[in-house]
């Protein structure tokens, strides 16, 4: 599926990108760290109840979905690459849940309405998905501007 002229989250962490990708490998033993869209490792782990997931465009202006076991940060999901949206999912008696919680990338809560439509795509249908928003300004707020302080 092709994307249009979208903003992209970077990965606001990547200084530990190669840490966190040694951790997921040890994490995930023998296992991938991460799988694409279409495969039948990405089916296994969305249908495992929680994953992490992330949207990548690529250079051919197609995108991708990719998903991760828990744990696995969104970094490594994405390979480190820019993304159109990435959060945590579930899916649990035929409902798919996901939210744009990522504190590598925080995008934003509009981004999660496209996203949407690539996990449509991906063969779940729009009333079995549950889209949940994270502000990550608002988390911000709480956290450094003295809520929990």
């Amino acid at each position: 599926m092709m994307f249009a002229n979208t903003s992209t989250f970077s990965n606001t962490l990547a200084e530990s990108y190669r840490d966190e990708v040694c951790l997921a490998a040890i994490q995930c033993k023998d296992a991938p760290t991460h799988a694409v869209q279409g495969t039948v490792y990405f089916s296994t782990i969305v249908n495992s109840e929680k994953f992490e997931w992330a949207l990548v465009p690529l250079e051919s202006r197609d995108v991708k979905l990719y998903a991760s076991p828990p744990g696995v940060t969104h970094a490594v999901c994405a390979e480190n690459r820019d993304v159109l949206c990435a959060g945590e999912g579930s899916y649990k008696g035929g409902k798919l849940t996901i939210n744009n919680r990522s504190g590598h990338y925080k995008p934003s809560c509009d981004s999660l309405e496209p996203a949407k439509k690539y996990w449509i795509a991906a063969g779940f249908l729009p009333e079995n998905i549950i889209v949940k928003k994270h502000s990550h300004e608002l988390v911000h707020e709480l956290v450094y501007d003295g809520f929990f302080g």
